[in-house]
């Protein structure tokens, strides 16, 4: 797979807007991160990028290929979400059979190690494993399956802070043996933000923000200090929030390039952002959403 590309994608339940005009490339391996607050759209964009559900408008194409009902190029694709999709009396070890006899080259050997990590008999039948099982049953035949694109819905609801530092290592070693498209939705986002190399943020039903994570971060950051300092500074600039004056102290989140030659004056302090407080400003922002992608225009 060379390129996916999803051009004016619109989706609505009867009057309730769910997605608006989305317009995203994904033409390079990497580990995504797709986040966005709840109502977002994030999951009805997964399962429309899987052929799940039908878009009102718009189109998905692989290679310049549509998906839609195209089984070649649905085979590249492989969403993980809330759903099991075996039932429950199945065994573990059955499922993955099952997904090797469709789609050829699972990976049984990784496979049996990650369960071996998760403490996960592969005979076990899916009914006897508790909900944070499950879970890690699902990660398993994600991360080892056959595909270019996988898309992970909320991949570590039930599991516990040392199981999710499993999935995240056993993630990066999946990419690292195989590089592909990995897209990620969650609400834990200073946990992956170490592990995300690109970012995209739907608000409102739309994009609000794409870039890689790196150059997304270097235009983030927290001004603080004397407020007609810090209104001096940032005038001009796309703010996405500011706090009244606490104490004398006035403090705005810019989203911006920090020119070379507009050092901050004595009394202002600028310092860089992690992606978590970006996303809360940002999601937070009355910026129009054109401007903060203006921002990033250049990615």
């Amino acid at each position: 797979m060379k390129k996916l590309v999803i051009n004016h994608l619109t989706k609505s339940f009867g009057r309730q807007q769910v997605l608006s005009d989305i317009n995203l490339e994904f033409k390079n391996p990497g580990i995504y991160g797709l986040l966005g607050p709840n109502g977002a759209g994030k999951s009805t964009l997964m399962e429309i990028m899987t052929d799940g559900l039908l878009a009102n408008s718009g189109q998905i194409k692989i290679d310049g290929q549509p998906i839609h009902e195209n089984d070649a190029l649905l085979q590249k694709m492989w969403l993980m979400n809330a759903y099991m999709p075996f039932r429950k009396w199945t065994s573990v070890e059955t499922a993955m059979k099952l997904i090797d006899s469709v789609r050829g080259h699972f990976d049984f050997d990784n496979a049996h190690r990650m369960l071996d990590e998760f403490k996960i008999d592969p005979n076990s039948r899916i009914s006897q494993l508790s909900t944070g099982q499950q879970t890690s049953v699902k990660l398993v035949l994600a991360l080892n399956v056959s595909a270019d694109v996988v898309l992970l819905d909320e991949p570590v609801l039930g599991l516990d802070a040392n199981h999710r530092e499993i999935f995240y290592s056993d993630l990066l070693k999946a990419y690292s043996d195989r590089n592909r498209v990995f897209i990620i939705t969650t609400h834990l986002i200073s946990e992956i933000a170490q592990l995300i190399d690109h970012v995209v943020i739907l608000n409102d039903h739309r994009i609000q923000l794409v870039g890689s994570t790196d150059s997304i971060l270097e235009r983030a950051y927290q001004v603080s200090g004397l407020p007609d300092k810090v209104d001096q500074y940032i005038a001009g600039m796309n703010v996405l929030t500011t706090r009244p004056a606490i104490g004398g102290t006035k403090t705005a989140v810019v989203f911006d390039d920090q020119p070379a030659d507009h050092p901050a004056p004595d009394g202002v302090a600028v310092v860089h952002l992690d992606l978590q407080s970006l996303f809360i400003a940002l999601t937070k922002a009355t910026v129009p959403n054109h401007q903060v992608k203006e921002a990033v225009s250049h990615e």
